[in-house]
């Protein structure tokens, strides 16, 4: 999944914007970061959701200190999955071919919204597991994260639940910022004497922000927002959490 054609494409003098997740693992994604490096092309990893107006204006809040330092955030998203009915050769549910399930197909997007409201993750503990449907792969993760900050951080991803979830929430001292539904724009700031509410629907050609930026990159040389450095850090997370799942212990990610 994506390391061998980023390879190839950089390899060919080609930019890459590669899908998310980048990489099975981190060491997949250290070569695809080396490759681009070395043929001097740009990799960009399609985290389009950090361009949405709703996941703009959550930064630009937190940034000018809406709820003061934040201590915990919370990423919570929940379906019902509705397998095809000849599901065992498809794709979504073959690790060798997806990587994982649930945690990485949706998971991955609100991880990284959590990475770009609070910045890298210094290690967890996480639960990931196939609690309803009969497949290889993971209908069920619960993550406790610390951030490098201190902030405390929890993300829930389940594709078993029979009413639709998508919440992003940041909280500290001065107030809540929720978002309570990521795909319909819904953002409510709530401090001690003050309620704020945001409709911020996402764009109708839900990638073009982060195409557009990418394009503009290239054109001018300038760095992009999300290249490989950056798209790695998901992957860390979810190979942490795997691995956490394993052995039942805590992670640090830098051991990865």
């Amino acid at each position: 999944m994506h390391a061998e054609q980023t390879i190839a494409a950089a390899e060919a003098g080609k930019h890459v914007l590669c899908e998310k997740p980048m990489a099975m693992n981190v060491t997949e994604c250290r070569s695809m970061i080396s490759a681009c490096q070395d043929n001097a092309v740009q990799l960009m990893i399609a985290y389009y959701r950090r361009f949405w107006p709703i996941a703009q204006k959550m930064k630009q809040l937190l940034d000018e200190g809406a709820v003061g330092r934040p201590t915990i955030a919370r990423a919570h998203c929940a379906c019902l999955w509705q397998p095809p009915e000849d599901a065992s050769g498809f794709w979504r549910i073959q690790p060798e071919i997806a990587g994982g399930g649930f945690l990485w197909d949706i998971g991955a997007h609100r991880l990284d919204l959590l990475l770009q409201m609070m910045g890298d993750v210094d290690s967890l503990g996480a639960l990931v597991d196939a609690l309803h449907f009969d497949i290889e792969v993971d209908d069920s993760s619960s993550l406790v994260m610390q951030f490098a900050s201190g902030a405390h951080g929890i993300g829930m991803f389940y594709w078993n639940v029979g009413a639709n979830m998508d919440v992003l929430e940041v909280a500290g001292p001065g107030g809540r910022l929720i978002a309570t539904d990521l795909g319909a724009g819904n953002l409510t700031l709530i401090q001690a004497d003050n309620t704020e509410e945001f409709r911020l629907p996402p764009p109708k050609i839900t990638h073009l922000p982060l195409i557009e930026h990418y394009v503009q990159c290239i054109l001018s040389g300038e760095p992009n927002a999300l290249p490989g450095e950056e798209g790695m850090k998901t992957t860390a997370i979810i190979e942490a959490s795997e691995k956490s799942s394993r052995s039942a212990t805590f992670i640090k990610l830098k051991s990865l």
